[in-house]
């Protein structure tokens, strides 16, 4: 006797999934901010998928402490994987301009102390910031922004004999930075 049986069958290709999902973020902007940043975030995984959907798009953050100034602030990460396994991290990005800081401002003369009317009082102060950097000044003196028609710069000499009256006064600086 004879029989024939036939067995059908197919083969296909199997390529397992061995590639993290690509992750693409938005470069630092290269502009002094006054708050911390956020960088917008895309993943794809073109094999087996992202694992969490909320993955797509996400956003990185810095958190840079108060009275912080720093031109490379980090942002932190986020960890994504496909539906098998495969990760890969976002961030730290750097390079992030934060500036949380003001202005710092140094008044040596006039010194809080008397002076005799016939002084001549030489204005002595600074400002400087580290972050987006000074941006206005505003020097006063008993809250006027000029004495005898002229501004307050440092270096300025004043005679007090001539330009003050008896008594106290206040010389004060206001100063913002470009954030």
């Amino acid at each position: 006797d004879h029989q024939d049986v036939d067995v059908r069958f197919s083969v296909s290709l199997f390529v397992p999934d061995t590639k993290p999902p690509v992750i693409t973020c938005d470069p630092p902007d290269g502009v002094w901010h006054p708050s911390d940043v956020v960088i917008h975030c895309t993943a794809a995984d073109a094999g087996s998928g992202l694992a969490n959907s909320a993955d797509a798009a996400f956003d990185l953050a810095t958190s840079v402490p108060a009275g912080t100034e720093t031109a490379n602030a980090l942002t932190g990460t986020r960890e994504v994987c496909d539906a098998v396994g495969n990760c890969a991290t976002a961030g730290p990005i750097g390079g992030n301009k934060v500036d949380k800081k003001a202005p710092e401002i140094v008044i040596v003369q006039p010194a809080p102390t008397e002076y005799t009317h016939s002084d001549t009082l030489v204005l002595d102060y600074n400002v400087t910031d580290g972050g987006s950097g000074v941006d206005t000044v505003t020097p006063t003196m008993d809250g006027a922004t000029t004495l005898a028609g002229e501004g307050l710069p440092s270096g300025r000499a004043i005679l007090l004999l001539t330009a003050l009256a008896l008594g106290d006064h206040t010389f004060a600086v206001d100063a913002d930075d470009h954030v």
